[in-house]
């Protein structure tokens, strides 16, 4: 054979062998923008789901508690489903032109704002809303009954790929209180969370059952009030007895002198505070201070009628004195050590609604006569939950603490169960 015969059949057996690589790569190419294409797909099916999930888990977060008038909060369990699957069908997906969400996929329970993990309720309890801050909603795309189709493919399907299944979680929370607008809170006095809940100052779920229970805390003899269950005594002297402070809202400066006090006392704290913020206490008599608190609450002094309150009690002078002041308290970290002491700042945990039913002071108050026992100087009152027996105590929470108004400011979600829930629902996961 000669040689120009020699290289023309090795010319066509490397066109043959070009061609065959050629091929397979073109194969190879094939696949890989086929896979390309689906994972696109699969990306966008997947955060479509995701948009749908996060809907629906604020959806159901906003409609699971429900509270009208006087009556007790509730949860409500059903109407929240229901909120959550209408704002999940409004979303669509590739291969789904609406998407469903099964009762099934709702669980709802507690968000742990300190350790970031959600716990399930142990059971769905309409009496027990207390229990109940967030909810965990779950988008599946499995084909399974009742649910949605799988994320579709396509070139894929030359690899035997019928479809992707996606699943997604969210969790919506609607928390307590985080957030205070100015004025909000009305007196310079911080509530000790160890009086309302039994974990060590963290955020407790027995506040409703515990601020009930009966204390030794009682009202004045020959005192024509009633209702006086679950009465807690203030004290801020540096004892064991001590359960409330004094704070300016201050974490900047420890001194709570008598013009911070009686600038509170006569507008509200004067900018936002937070739950978490760091502010400073300090504990004492306080005499001249407590006694300013005592004339507004009595219309003495230099208040010329008494605080808003539950009506007139004659007893204490005058016609026209009141016998019940609903007022709105930070509540700070446990107490038992340092008995607010001025040295270091403390953490606001959330605030609460406290009815104030008598300001003890060994003095009278110029223009009337205000109760006064010994030497004693304690506020006595008690913590407004909403979802009381009392209705005594619902009828208080909804006329001065409860927001009614429609356009109501949004509130970052967030602080312990002290009574007053965020309007803000927020996704946390």
């Amino acid at each position: 054979m000669s040689d120009a015969g020699t290289r023309g059949g090795d010319r066509q057996a490397e066109r043959g062998t070009v061609m065959v690589i050629a091929a397979l790569a073109m194969t190879a190419l094939l696949l890989f923008a086929a896979l390309a294409i689906d994972v696109g797909v699969v990306w966008s099916s997947r955060t479509q789901s995701q948009n749908a999930d996060d809907s629906a888990a604020l959806a159901a977060a906003a409609a699971m508690i429900t509270q009208t008038g006087t009556n007790a909060a509730q949860a409500d369990f059903t109407g929240a489903r229901t909120a959550g699957k209408a704002f999940a069908n409004k979303n669509a997906t590739v291969g789904n032109p609406s998407v469903q969400v099964k009762d099934s996929d709702f669980v709802f329970g507690d968000w742990s704002l300190e350790s970031r993990t959600f716990t399930p309720a142990a059971a769905e309890d309409p009496t027990k809303p207390e229990e109940i801050t967030a909810v965990r909603v779950k988008v599946n795309m499995d084909d399974a009954s009742g649910s949605n189709k799988r994320s579709p493919v396509f070139l894929s399907q030359l690899l035997g790929i019928t479809g992707f299944t996606v699943r997604n979680t969210a969790i919506g929370y609607l928390g307590f209180q985080g957030k205070f607008a100015p004025s909000w809170f009305n007196l310079p006095i911080a509530v000790d969370s160890c009086e309302l809940s039994d974990q060590n100052g963290n955020c407790g779920s027995d506040f409703c059952a515990k601020v009930e229970s009966p204390t030794s805390c009682s009202l004045l003899a020959g005192d024509a009030q009633s209702d006086s269950v679950g009465l807690v005594c203030g004290v801020f002297q540096n004892t064991g007895d001590q359960n409330m402070c004094w704070t300016a809202f201050d974490g900047s400066s420890a001194a709570i002198n008598k013009q911070k006090i009686t600038d509170i006392v006569d507008n509200g704290n004067a900018g936002d505070v937070n739950a978490g913020d760091d502010v400073y206490l300090d504990n004492g008599d306080k005499t001249s201070s407590l006694a300013y608190i005592r004339d507004k609450m009595y219309g003495c002094g230099s208040f010329k009628q008494p605080a808003d309150g539950q009506g007139p009690n004659p007893r204490y002078g005058g016609s026209y004195a009141a016998d019940s002041w609903v007022v709105k308290l930070p509540v700070v970290e446990c107490q038992d050590t340092t008995h607010c002491a001025s040295g270091t700042a403390m953490e606001i945990k959330g605030g609460v609604c406290f009815e104030i039913r008598e300001i003890v002071h060994p003095t009278p108050g110029k223009g009337c006569k205000a109760p006064s026992n010994g030497g004693d100087k304690i506020v006595k009152g008690r913590p407004l939950c909403p979802n009381s027996s009392n209705p005594t105590v619902r009828q208080l929470y909804d006329t001065y603490c409860r927001d009614k108004s429609p356009n109501a400011p949004p509130v970052e979600p967030g602080g312990c169960d002290y009574g007053p829930r965020a309007n803000k629902v927020v996704l946390v996961q």
